[in-house]
């Protein structure tokens, strides 16, 4: 009885120690009291000024949760990176009083924070340092949007109606706190999602207390590239005080009325001449060049160049004619035939127009027309008999005195005895 008891007491030992055992190993893995805390952190106001030769970076982070405050003692500090973990600048900053609140204005390495940087998206570490408690770490992403709330995008209008084109961006500052003054100026970036800069304008304020402006850029159809048929470019505002203070607004830059980008090679080009219902006539012997044209659509420049080619009913070419000169309008070029070289070919006759693009990813491409002509034959005209035209008869009246008598002749003179009456 008392082995029975001692095993049962042994047992019901082993059984705590593994139920022990299972929950250390339990809240190994639950997140500690800190880890926790710095979750509730988060940024909410970042200021980037990555002008001049002291570029600077304003970041304040805070929390809501009280429990997560930072007390007396720890040190709290920000470091800032580039998507590729370049570091561009950090700060070290010890807490004296307990706060929810911290502003880090972080000085940056000029040769990684340059105005020239037109990247929007970077990182930015957060991390407490408690005197004794284990350190905590929390990374965040960051914008480099810099003093968005004070000037903002409120208007962006394309004019496609006049060559160049004219887009017209206007601004207006958030209160009269954010107002330009005489002197002041402003210069206007626009640039692709690749950061490829695309359009550069400036603009001298010359009024005091100006709230709203508006910056026009011209835009040649001619330069128009892929890269501007995106419905949203990205904008960079960098606003200058005559005082030498700098701003710089990041901001989507949307742009619609664009020409549409075409598709397939109908929308490409198109004959300017339904030569379904023209036919070309040829000379027997004499050789002929056919004038032909297209409107050439191409406001991005996808073309390298149009081939006109015409072709029989089997398929074989009968001559070709192509411009490498194309452009977003008219062109045009002539196709020399020779009716020998028509005899004997197969109909229906097609004119085809084919497209070579400047990229490699994109195939040759073809449109075909209807395409008619026939051999002149001159017509058989039968000789007509000439009639010669009988002489007009002309009569004279002539007359006598002694014995009277009167007659008619058609002399030109009355006869002897006799006068014209």
């Amino acid at each position: 009885m008392k082995n029975t008891q001692w095993l049962n007491s042994k047992s019901r030992l082993n059984s705590l120690v593994i139920v022990l055992f299972l929950l250390c190993g339990f809240f190994q893995f639950l997140p500690t009291a800190a880890q926790a805390a710095i979750s509730t952190w988060s940024v909410t106001d970042s200021q980037a000024n990555f002008s001049g030769d002291t570029p600077t970076w304003s970041v304040t982070i805070s929390t809501n949760d009280s429990g997560s405050a930072l007390t007396s003692g720890d040190l709290a500090t920000f470091i800032i990176e580039d998507v590729s973990g370049q570091g561009l600048g950090s700060l070290d900053q010890e807490i004296t009083a307990n706060t929810t609140r911290v502003t880090f204005n972080i000085s940056l390495d000029p040769a990684t924070a340059s105005a020239d940087v037109m990247e929007t998206d970077f990182l930015g570490t957060f991390m407490i340092t408690h005197p004794v408690e284990d350190d905590e770490i929390l990374e965040m992403p960051l914008t480099k949007a810099a003093q968005a709330a004070d000037w903002r995008l409120s208007s962006s209008v394309l004019t496609t109606s006049s060559n160049p084109y004219v887009w017209t961006l206007k601004f207006n500052a958030a209160s009269a706190d954010s107002a330009l003054g005489n002197g002041d100026s402003v210069e206007l970036f626009i640039s692709d999602a690749n950061s490829n800069q695309l359009a550069d304008e400036t603009l001298t304020i010359t009024k005091s207390n100006t709230t709203a402006f508006s910056i026009k850029i011209s835009i040649d159809p001619a330069t128009l590239t892929p890269s501007w048929s995106a419905d949203s470019l990205d904008g960079m505002l960098i606003i200058q005080a005559a005082s030498g203070n700098q701003q710089i607004v990041e901001f989507p830059a949307p742009i619609t009325g664009l020409p549409n980008r075409p598709v397939t090679a109908d929308d490409y080009v198109k004959s300017n001449t339904d030569y379904s219902n023209t036919a070309f006539v040829f000379q027997p012997v004499i050789c002929t060049d056919v004038p032909v044209s297209a409107k050439v659509n191409d406001p991005y420049h996808d073309v390298a160049n149009v081939l006109f080619t015409l072709i029989d009913g089997s398929g074989n070419t009968i001559t070709q004619g192509a411009d490498e000169s194309v452009s977003n309008s008219t062109f045009s070029t002539s196709l020399y035939i020779c009716p020998d070289d028509l005899k004997g070919l197969t109909s229906p006759f097609n004119l085809v127009l084919g497209l070579a693009f400047e990229s490699t990813d994109r195939e040759y491409s073809e449109v075909s027309t209807p395409f008619r002509w026939k051999l002149y034959v001159k017509p058989v005209v039968k000789a007509t008999p000439t009639v010669a035209a009988k002489p007009k008869v002309v009569k004279i009246t002539c007359v006598r005195a002694k014995p009277y008598s009167k007659i008619t002749t058609t002399k030109a003179k009355c006869p002897t005895g006799y006068k014209k009456k």
